[in-house]
């Protein structure tokens, strides 16, 4: 008789009478009646911390068949061994997810990032590129990129190319997006290639004929980004003067006429930027999107807000700044109240599209997928978005035989610290019960030991897991 055991990544959340069960490897959530949770209780394990980073070693769940489950609770072995609350008894969960991590890495989709341009049309305090660069993508280096891209997919045989638009502001540099794309949506229709694209940009610079340009270049989704409602996103993100400086034209107004423009042609991410100075304001974006009819459904419009923070050593500056720090408590409160308010337009499914609700991590990020690469407008290839334009993070360059030299310059650093990443074997992330919905984090972070974006991933997660199940029960239209 086959035995089973508990999942370590169970975790139980209260609500009224009612026992919400969740795992973390297949993202199951199951309502136990108080009868119920009172009787399978024993064979689930003791009540676990929320505290992150601790407890795999320790995990010792009693071992059951179907026999020693109570009640009509056996009849439904078959469906909670299917939802991963129950396991075999003989396998290694971590080893499991490992392996799974392994083969999600090897066999992702060829990825590719193309930064049009490090030059952007507004001059945003917070922003991680530099001022003043004005790197432009050339022709030249877009076919380099279009041959490199041909010569990958020959190679391997990918059956999926995404493409990502970046910058600075890509849509400064329009011909190349559209250079690139005739050329690879051509070829990939030819090789029976599935094309997806997908584009982060500020909403601005964009043609007349928007929805024209999202068909022709195969935009599936766009990020676009508000600081917030009109009057502080006007104040903090206008449109530069002719003459490179910070102007006070607004940009507001063309971002929300853009949206509007092309919703309902696309998948459109709007995210809020939320800091100490905007605050609560963030949540009148919800009653300003709704009145345009923006969370009708089949919209396919999903706003979330993130909070601004130190993405890289240029904008390190947030990281010291008390005000800041103080205020990472504050923004979980109005991320809740955020989601709540959305929850009158919107049902459960959008909490998972913006990545609210906790699901399964088989990937936390495309540098460290083994088929991933972020092309700088120079041609310099690097593995994150975040490092483009630091030039000793490049680990190669893009020459004119659609090839990448990995011999670039004495001081790069190793492009394996990206295929090295492990978080099994990181001490706390190894231990921790939300491995399946995080994997770390973000790899950067762990890579730079950033200990401070390290521990806002896993305070995010101890101070607001039960929260964030309960908002989704909620959602899926339960009392």
């Amino acid at each position: 008789m086959e035995l089973f055991r508990a999942s370590y990544y169970n975790l139980l959340v209260q609500n009224g009478s009612t026992t919400l069960l969740f795992n973390g490897v297949t993202s199951s959530l199951l309502a136990l009646d108080r009868a119920t949770a009172t009787a399978v209780m024993p064979l689930l394990a003791n009540e676990r911390s929320r505290t992150a980073g601790v407890g795999y070693n320790d995990w010792r769940p009693p071992t059951i068949c179907a026999a020693d489950l109570p009640g009509s609770f056996a009849d439904r072995l078959p469906e909670l061994i299917e939802a991963g609350v129950f396991v075999p008894a003989s396998i290694d969960e971590r080893d499991a997810l490992r392996s799974s991590y392994a083969r999600s890495r090897a066999r992702a989709p060829l990825f590719v990032t193309i930064t049009t341009t490090l030059d952007c049309n507004m001059r945003c305090y917070y922003c991680y590129q530099k001022d003043g660069n004005l790197e432009q993508m050339s022709f030249d280096t877009c076919d380099n990129i279009i041959e490199w891209t041909k010569e990958q997919l020959k190679a391997a045989g990918h059956p999926k190319l995404y493409v990502d638009w970046y910058g600075g502001e890509p849509m400064l540099n329009k011909a190349v997006i559209e250079r690139y794309t005739a050329a690879i949506t051509a070829h990939c229709d030819r090789l029976g290639v599935e094309y997806k694209a997908s584009m982060l940009c500020n909403g601005t610079a964009w043609p007349d004929d928007a929805r024209g340009f999202v068909a022709r270049n195969r935009l599936r989704s766009i990020q676009f980004s508000l600081d917030g409602p009109e009057r502080h996103h006007n104040k903090r993100r206008g449109l530069i003067d002719p003459n490179g400086r910070p102007g006070r034209t607004a940009s507001f107004g063309e971002v929300v006429g853009l949206i509007g423009r092309l919703i309902g042609s696309t998948k459109i991410y709007l995210r809020v930027n939320v800091d100490p100075y905007i605050g609560r304001d963030a949540l009148e974006l919800i009653d300003i999107c709704a009145s345009r009819g923006w969370l009708d459904n089949k919209t396919r419009f999903y706003p979330y807000l993130a909070v601004i923070n130190a993405m890289t050593d240029h904008c390190g500056f947030l990281g010291k700044s008390p005000k800041f720090k103080a205020f990472e408590s504050e923004f979980d409160d109005i991320q809740a109240e955020f989601y709540t308010a959305l929850r009158r337009y919107r049902d459960e499914k959008s909490l998972e599209v913006v990545q609210y609700f906790p699901t399964r991590v088989t990937i936390n990020c495309a540098a460290v997928s083994d088929n991933a690469i972020v092309f700088g407008p120079n041609g310099l290839a690097y593995k994150c978005g975040l490092d483009v334009g630091d030039h000793h993070r490049a680990h190669g360059a893009l020459g004119s035989n659609g090839a990448v030299d990995g011999s670039i310059q004495a001081d790069a650093l190793p492009v394996d610290r990206w295929q090295k990443y492990d978080p099994f074997s990181h001490p706390r992330c190894g231990e921790c019960q939300y491995l399946p919905v995080c994997m770390g984090g973000c790899p950067k972070a762990q890579i730079d030991k950033d200990a401070a974006q390290i521990q806002m991933q896993s305070a995010f997660w101890e101070n607001n897991f039960d929260r964030i199940i309960r908002e989704y029960y909620a959602a899926a239209g339960h009392a």
